[in-house]
């Protein structure tokens, strides 16, 4: 399907590794030219931005940018615009890799952890969707937001996920919201839901991984590119009946209760 995309500028956060790489390969693919945005991984980020534009011709810069201070967003946005001269998409899509529980029970909590997550989930959010805003608005265009939220919203087989979760829970409100107040000036404002992803640290002899596999109503972890797929559509003029939705990407995984609570993963 041709989705329409070819010259659309996209600015995808933390998308040097995971489900930010694998959208920005398939936006690059719909001819898309992309900003890919990383913390610290500049050799993998390049490498996501030289395979968009050997394989699919489009233009691609990587943006060195901490999510989760101002000055960092401000630079990032500034930069696709010194270089593209527009933005027409954002996939707010960074995280810290210590926002998915591993620090025990909550009864140990550290009011520390919730401002690192909150810092990139929410304030990064918050902030990247501004600047773009500031941008469509004095363009006098529409633009398309995709958020990246969570399964563990709903339901979750880990524990110790109570930052990680509230945080993607706010996102989530906030994605409705930003719908409702900008949907008639065709900005678009939605939601993903991803499984479980693949990534190339997944460890298919690991304890977790024999765990988890075995209650995917699907029998596989889904890859990056399929959840580009459907952010592909969010972004097109494919999808102008979608606003302020979560699209669950879980593969059915949310569907039921799939997993004997005994063996939750720690």
């Amino acid at each position: 399907m041709d989705l329409n995309l070819k010259g659309k500028v996209a600015v995808i956060t933390g998308a040097s590794t995971g489900i930010g790489a694998g959208t920005a390969k398939v936006l690059a693919s719909e001819g898309c030219n992309v900003v890919i945005n990383y913390f610290a991984s500049p050799d993998k980020a390049q490498a996501v931005a030289d395979e968009c534009i050997e394989k699919y011709g489009v233009r691609a810069i990587c943006v060195q940018a901490d999510v989760g201070k101002e000055e960092d967003i401000i630079r990032l946005f500034e930069a696709a615009v010194n270089e593209f001269g527009t933005v027409d998409i954002l996939m707010n899509n960074a995280m810290n890799s210590h926002d998915r529980g591993g620090r025990g029970s909550f009864d140990k909590f550290e009011l520390e952890w919730l401002k690192k997550s909150e810092a990139v989930i929410i304030e990064g959010t918050f902030l990247c969707t501004r600047e773009f805003i500031k941008i469509l608005k004095a363009q006098n265009k529409g633009g398309k937001i995709v958020n990246v939220v969570t399964k563990s919203m709903y339901w979750s087989s880990s524990i110790y996920n109570e930052i990680y979760a509230s945080c993607k829970g706010a996102v989530s409100a906030f994605t409705r919201a930003i719908a409702h107040e900008f949907g008639m000036e065709d900005i678009y404002c939605n939601a993903i839901i991803p499984g479980y992803c693949a990534n190339a640290n997944l460890d298919k002899e690991s304890v977790r991984y024999k765990r988890v596999i075995k209650m995917l109503p699907l029998g596989r972890y889904s890859e990056p590119e399929e959840m580009g797929y459907t952010v592909a559509f969010l972004c097109s003029d494919k999808a102008l009946q979608i606003n302020g939705a979560t699209i669950d990407l879980t593969g059915g995984t949310l569907v039921g209760d799939f997993v004997d609570k005994s063996t939750f993963i720690r």
